[in-house]
C-alpha cells in the first residue's frame, strides 16, 4: 500500500519523523506550496480520506493500513508541526484558511484525535 510507504519516506527525512527537515525548510522559504511540502499535503489528504472510511475493526484490530504505533507517530508529528507552524509564525497569518499544508495537517490531526477519543490508542498525555 502506498500510504504506509509514504509515511516511512516522510519519517526517514530526519529527527522527529522528518519534522526538523520540514521546519528547517519552512524557515528558509515560506512557500508551503513548494514540492517538498506537497508530499506532506498529499499524505495528509489521502490518509484523512482513508482513515475516515475505516471501521474500528480495520483500524484498531487489523491495524490496516497503519499499525497503532504509526498512528501515534503520525499524530505526534502532526501535533508538533501544526503547533510550530502557528507558534513560530512560519505561515502567513492572513492566509491561514488558504494554506494547504496547515489545513491538511490540521484536518488529519483532528481526525486522529477524534478516533483516539472514541477508542484510545495513544499513551497518556500524548495530546498535551
Amino acid at each position: 500500500m502506498v500510504l504506509p510507504n509514504l509515511w516511512k519516506f516522510i519519517s526517514s527525512l530526519g529527527p522527529g519523523n522528518g519534522l526538523k527537515a520540514f521546519l528547517d525548510h519552512l524557515a528558509v522559504t515560506s512557500k508551503t506550496c513548494s514540492p517538498e511540502f506537497q508530499i506532506l499535503v498529499l499524505f495528509c489528504d489521502c490518509a484523512t480520506h482513508l482513515i475516515t472510511i475505516l471501521d474500528d475493526v480495520e483500524l484498531y484490530e487489523q491495524q490496516k493500513p497503519f499499525c497503532l504505533e504509526d498512528l501515534v507517530s503520525i499524530s505526534a508529528f502532526l501535533n508538533q508541526l501544526v503547533f510550530k507552524l502557528i507558534w513560530n509564525n512560519l505561515i502567513d497569518a492572513k492566509a491561514v484558511k488558504s494554506n494547504a499544508l496547515l489545513t491538511s495537517a490540521h484536518t488529519l490531526l483532528m481526525l486522529l484525535y477524534k478516533r483516539d477519543c472514541r477508542h484510545a490508542y495513544t499513551p497518556p498525555d500524548h495530546w498535551l
